[in-house]
């Protein structure tokens, strides 16, 4: 099985970040099963599974690290695009002629539905600016590389799980409103 799915494509900061990426998560998956397999005692060198502990969160800081880096430029791409098709324009926004072009509704349609594509590529994206900044402080916490108390650490922890679980729960529709069933 291929570490990535496909070959990366891009700047060549841009591919070293997507291998980074997933050669870390590949570490932190990897040696973290050692480190179950120490704490299941099937493996009995408990120093080798503290070794494991170390490299598996080490693996996971470069690799969300990396994915840090990614979500990054890929919200720049978008500001940049979204800043190209005047999407941050407000509509009393007027440029230096008067000339206003005639849209109809099938361009207003069309450029409605392009905004709300790239606003569910950004929500998306910032979610992953949020989820691999607080996995880097969290390995880096975990590696005691950063101070941070046991309790701070635990929130950490469970506000990134919890995040993670909203990123699977299917969308909500909010358009239609909700009937009573009888």
């Amino acid at each position: 099985m291929p570490v990535m799915a496909k070959a990366p494509t891009g700047s060549s900061a841009d591919v070293s970040a997507q291998y980074a990426k997933a050669l870390g998560m590949c570490a932190y998956f990897g040696f973290d099963h050692i480190v179950w397999l120490t704490q299941a005692g099937v493996q009995k060198n408990a120093k080798v599974g503290d070794v494991a502990q170390k490299l598996s969160y080490w693996g996971w800081f470069a690799g969300s690290a990396a994915a840090l880096f990614l979500d990054t430029n890929e919200l720049n791409v978008l500001l940049d695009t979204m800043k190209e098709k005047g999407f941050g324009k407000l509509p009393n926004d007027d440029d230096d002629d008067d000339n206003d072009d005639v849209v109809d509704d099938e361009d207003e349609a069309k450029r409605e539905a392009e905004k709300e594509e790239l606003r569910q590529r950004a929500r998306k994206v910032f979610v992953g600016l949020i989820t691999n900044s607080a996995q880097s402080l969290l390995a880096l916490a975990l590696l005691e590389k950063i101070s941070m108390s046991k309790r701070k650490v635990g929130m950490l922890g469970v506000f990134l799980s919890a995040v993670n679980i909203a990123t699977l729960l299917p969308p909500l529709d909010l358009s239609k409103p909700k009937t009573k069933m009888a």
